[in-house]
């Protein structure tokens, strides 16, 4: 293999075709099927467009939705919120373990840990949106196999 400064790999031509490449290529190592995560930001645009609100107001909503969940289940509540889903603190109990590099036994503290459980309709709506879509039928031409002579 020849050694190639850092330089050619910053040239136009270079970057250009490996971009075509990547776009072709996109790894997404999410294990979701449309390949996009939506981020914070997006989030806040989307519901700005549903609600007709601006953009500060719907990031202060959210926020403010975000902060109470926090809040609430830090405290060791639930927060029920019917057809999306439950919020609440999980307790898990110390538990014996090993380390992985040594091998060597070690005890895993107790912890208490958010939870989300979703909700039947969301549930549903996502089972629904994920259902394998129907073949196409075949046509009659399709259909007829030709005869070996």
């Amino acid at each position: 293999m020849v050694f190639r400064p850092f330089a050619f790999w910053a040239t136009p031509s270079f970057t250009e075709g490996y971009n075509d490449w990547q776009a072709k290529h996109h790894f997404d190592h999410s294990n979701n099927d449309t390949g996009h995560t939506m981020n914070k930001a997006e989030l806040i645009d989307a519901i700005a467009d549903k609600t007709g609100q601006t953009r500060a107001d719907t990031t202060n909503a959210l926020d403010a939705l975000l902060e109470t969940i926090e809040a609430t289940v830090a405290k060791g509540d639930k927060v029920l919120l019917v057809g999306f889903g439950t919020f609440e603190p999980h307790h898990r109990n110390a538990r014996p373990g090993r380390n992985p590099q040594t091998g060597e036994p070690i005890e895993i503290a107790e912890a208490t840990l958010p939870k989300f459980t979703p909700g039947k309709s969301f549930k549903e709506r996502v089972v629904e949106a994920h259902k394998p879509k129907p073949k196409p039928k075949a046509t009659a031409k399709a259909k007829a196999k030709p005869k070996k002579v």
